[in-house]
C-alpha cells in the first residue's frame, strides 16, 4: 500500500509539472508579470531597460513596475514559432538566459534553436529552462525606485528588481509568474481621490475631537507613497536675517525632468508660537516625490513676533525661492504656497494683504489654505500665543475678512468637517468675503472625515483625498 501511495504521488506531480506550452501564453504578446504584487500594487513584469530613444537592448532584463495604458512595447513577450521560445515581437528577439546556472542573468537576443532560449511553463507559474526544471525565472528579493519615464510627475515613481535564473522554491512568490493584460488595470495617477486609509485610524479621525494631537502621531507612521531614500534635501537655507528665516529644498533623485517643474511651498501651523521642519515633513516629500520641487519653510514666531512679521517671512521666502530654484530644477513661474492653521493665516495675510508687504514682494502661482484663521483675532478662542503675537496690534486691522487688497492669486481654501469651530466659520465667511465683495471665488474643499490638523497628516500615503485636490488645482 505504501509503495501504491508514492507511485501516485509521483503519477499526480508529474502531471502538475506537465508544461503549458503554446496554450498558456498569447500568441500576439502580453505582459509577463509576477502573480504577487509584492510591494508593487501594479506588479512587476519582465522588462527591457529604456525605452524609445532611450532603448538598452544590450542590459539585462529586469522586473520593473507593470506600464499599464502607456507606452509599454518594451515589456510586451509573446510565445514565438517553436512554442517553446518567449518573444519580444516589438524588436524581433527572444528570451535569453546567459547560462542555464543559478544567477544567470536574462536578455533579449536575436532569436534561436539554443537551450537559452527554449522555456517551459508551468501551471504553478514557474518559467524554466526546458533542460533544467530545477531553475526558475525569479525577481530579486530587493527593490529600488527608479523613477517615471520622461519626467511624468503625476504617476507614481516605478520600481524594480533584478530577473535571473535561481533554484525553483514551492510557493516563491518572487518565482510565480503569469500573463498580464493591457486591459486589466487603468494607469496609475497619483491624483486618484480617497483610496483610503485603515478602517480603524479613520475611526479614530471621525470620533476624535478637532485637535486630537494622539491621533496625529498615529498618523505620522501610516506607510508613505514614497520612501525616505528617494529624496534629496538641502538643509536650513536661509531666506532672510532672522533666525527662523530658513527653508529645507527637496527632490526626488529618480526623476529626471526635461523641463523645469512646479514648487510647492509649506509653511506649517502651530498657533504663532511653534512647528517647523518636522511638524509636517510629509507634505514636501510628497510633492517632490511626484517630481515636483518642495520646501519646507519656517518662519517667526513668538515671544520675538509681531502681527504681520508671518506673512513678511511668507513674501521674503518667496522671493528667494523665485531667485533660486532654478538651480533645482524648479520652475520659478510655477510656485505654490501652502500654509497649515496659523501658516495658513500667514500665508492668507500675504495672498490678500499685499499692503502690508515690503514693495516688490512677488506674486505666486497659486495658494493653498489650509485650516486657517481669516478673521479678526477678538474671534478666536482667548491664547497667550495670539494675544502676545497680535499685542501690539489693533484687532480688527489683523483680520484679513473686510480688510482684502487683492484677488489676482488662484486659491484653494480647505477645512475638515470636524474641524475647530472657528476655523469652520472663518471658512464660511472668507468666501462670502472674495465673492459679494470682490467678485472672486475660490476653489474650496470640505475634506470629509477630518479634523483640524489630520487631513494634513495623510498627504503622501494611501488616503489621497487632499493631496488629488491640490494637484488638481495646480494642474488647473
Amino acid at each position: 500500500m505504501k509503495n501504491y501511495k508514492n507511485i501516485l504521488s509521483i503519477i499526480l506531480t508529474t502531471i502538475f509539472l506537465i508544461p503549458l506550452l503554446a496554450k498558456s501564453g498569447p500568441q500576439d504578446g502580453a505582459f509577463l508579470r509576477t502573480a504577487q504584487i509584492l510591494d508593487e500594487p501594479r506588479g512587476y513584469c519582465i522588462d527591457i531597460a529604456g525605452f524609445g530613444e532611450t532603448i538598452r537592448i544590450d542590459a539585462a532584463l529586469r522586473f520593473h513596475t507593470c506600464k499599464y495604458k502607456e507606452l509599454n512595447t518594451d515589456q510586451i513577450f509573446g510565445l514565438g514559432s517553436s512554442d517553446q521560445q518567449i518573444y519580444v515581437p516589438a524588436y524581433d528577439l527572444c528570451l535569453h538566459a546567459t547560462s542555464i546556472s543559478e544567477g544567470s542573468e536574462l536578455f533579449a537576443q536575436p532569436c534561436s534553436s539554443i537551450d537559452n532560449q527554449i522555456w517551459d511553463i508551468f501551471p504553478n507559474g514557474f518559467v524554466s529552462p526546458a533542460s533544467n526544471h530545477n531553475l526558475c525565472i525569479a525577481a530579486g528579493a530587493e527593490s529600488r525606485n527608479v523613477g517615471t519615464s520622461g519626467g511624468d510627475w503625476l504617476t507614481d515613481n516605478y520600481r524594480a528588481r533584478s530577473a535571473t535564473l535561481e533554484t525553483c522554491e514551492n510557493n516563491s512568490d518572487l518565482q510565480e509568474l503569469r500573463w498580464g493584460y493591457d486591459a486589466e488595470q487603468e494607469r496609475s495617477f497619483s491624483n486618484t481621490i480617497r483610496l483610503g486609509v485603515p478602517d480603524d485610524i479613520q475611526a479614530l479621525i471621525n470620533e476624535g475631537p478637532p485637535m486630537n494631537r494622539p491621533l496625529n502621531d498615529v498618523l505620522r507612521d501610516l506607510e508613505r507613497t514614497y520612501t525616505p531614500d528617494e529624496l534629496e534635501i538641502t538643509e536650513n537655507i536661509s531666506y532672510g536675517p532672522k533666525e527662523r528665516n530658513l527653508l529645507n529644498v527637496y527632490r526626488d533623485l529618480y526623476r529626471t525632468n526635461r523641463e523645469p517643474v512646479p514648487v510647492v511651498i509649506y509653511f506649517h501651523g502651530g498657533g504663532f508660537a511653534r512647528g517647523g521642519f518636522d511638524t509636517a515633513p510629509n507634505v514636501p516629500e510628497y510633492f517632490a516625490s511626484l517630481g515636483m520641487v518642495g520646501v519646507n519653510a519656517t518662519y517667526s514666531l513668538i515671544p520675538e513676533a509681531r502681527w504681520p512679521e508671518g506673512a513678511i517671512d511668507v513674501g521674503a521666502a518667496v522671493s528667494w525661492v523665485r531667485e533660486n530654484i532654478s538651480e533645482y530644477g524648479g520652475d520659478p513661474e510655477q510656485i505654490y504656497v501652502m500654509g497649515s492653521s496659523a501658516g495658513a493665516h500667514n500665508v492668507a495675510t500675504y495672498v490678500f494683504r499685499s499692503d502690508l508687504l515690503p514693495i516688490g514682494t512677488p506674486e505666486v502661482a497659486g495658494a493653498i489654505l489650509i485650516s486657517g484663521v481669516y478673521s479678526s483675532p477678538s474671534n478666536w478662542e482667548d491664547g497667550l500665543a495670539t494675544n502676545l503675537y497680535f499685542s501690539d496690534t489693533n484687532l480688527d486691522e489683523a483680520s484679513i475678512i473686510n480688510n482684502i487688497e487683492r484677488t489676482s492669486i488662484p486659491t484653494l481654501i480647505a477645512v475638515g468637517d470636524n474641524d475647530l469651530p472657528w476655523a469652520m466659520k472663518d471658512f464660511t465667511s472668507i468666501i462670502y468675503d472674495l465673492h459679494i465683495n470682490h467678485g472672486y471665488m475660490p476653489s474650496l474643499i470640505l475634506v470629509q472625515g477630518h479634523n483640524h490638523t489630520s487631513y494634513t497628516r495623510t498627504i503622501g500615503t494611501a488616503d489621497k483625498y487632499m493631496s488629488a485636490e491640490i494637484l488638481d488645482f495646480i494642474l488647473n
